[in-house]
C-alpha cells in the first residue's frame, strides 16, 4: 500500500467502489444531490465506527478536527445538516446491500478482517470466515448466537463477548473463578 496515504484511505481502497455504485443507482441514491453523495456519506458513517463516534456531533467534531483530509471522502465537505438529512432520507437498502463485517484489532486500531457480502448473506456466517486466534477476545452483537459456532470459538482457547437475546432461554451450568 501506498505509504504516503493515511490508514483510513488504505482501508477504503479495498471498497469495491463499482458495485456500490451499482447498487446506489437501482436505488436512485444520488438522485437530486447537490453535494453530499452516497459514497460519501458512508464514508463518513465507515469512519464514525472505526473512531467509536458516540454520536452525530461527536462525529462532525472528529470530522472537523481532520478537515484538510476531506478529500478522502470525496473531496466534499462534511455538515452535519447534509449528513442528518442523507441518514433520513436516502433509501437504507443501499447500505443493507453493500453489506459489511470487520474484524477490528483494538492493539493497532485498524480492522485486520474487512468482509463484504451481500445483504442475504447473515451476520453470523462471518464466523465461518474467521481463523480464530488463542487468547484473543471476539466482541459480536447480540444476532451471532449460535451455539456450534460458539464452541467452535472456545475450542480454540479464544474468547467472546456476546449480548443474549432476549428471549434467550438459558441456566449456568457452573462457574469458573475470574482471576
Amino acid at each position: 500500500m501506498n505509504q504516503g496515504k493515511n490508514i483510513f484511505a488504505q482501508l477504503t481502497d479495498f471498497l469495491p467502489r463499482r458495485l456500490f455504485d451499482t447498487i446506489v443507482t437501482k436505488h436512485d441514491g444520488n438522485k437530486k444531490i447537490r453535494s453530499s453523495t452516497c459514497w460519501n456519506q458512508l464514508l463518513c458513517m465507515i469512519f464514525g465506527q472505526l473512531t467509536a463516534r458516540d454520536g452525530m456531533r461527536d462525529l462532525m467534531l472528529s470530522l472537523e478536527a481532520h478537515n484538510r483530509k476531506y478529500y478522502h471522502l470525496g473531496g466534499k465537505s462534511v455538515t452535519r445538516t447534509n449528513l442528518h438529512k442523507a441518514n433520513r432520507n436516502r433509501d437504507y437498502r443501499i447500505y443493507e446491500e453493500f453489506a459489511l463485517h470487520t474484524l477490528y484489532d483494538i492493539k493497532t486500531s485498524i480492522p485486520s478482517l474487512v468482509l463484504i457480502t451481500s445483504a442475504k448473506v447473515h451476520d453470523v456466517n462471518m464466523l465461518d470466515a474467521l481463523t480464530y486466534e488463542a487468547g484473543v477476545f471476539y466482541i459480536m452483537d447480540k444476532g451471532y448466537i449460535d451455539f456450534t459456532r460458539l464452541y467452535k470459538l472456545n475450542c480454540s482457547k479464544a474468547y467472546f463477548v456476546t449480548r443474549a437475546k432476549e428471549n434467550m432461554q438459558f441456566r449456568r451450568i457452573y462457574s469458573n473463578k475470574v482471576d
